[in-house]
């Protein structure tokens, strides 16, 4: 159960570090 939630954390965390180098590399149209 543990292994699962900290898979989660690495997956959010991972999905919100994509978010922000997409929004830093195509600043200049949204990502949506």
């Amino acid at each position: 159960i543990a292994d699962e939630l900290e898979n989660k954390r690495l997956y959010r965390f991972a999905d919100q570090l994509r978010g922000a180098g997409m929004s830093m590399s195509n600043n200049t149209r949204p990502v949506k």
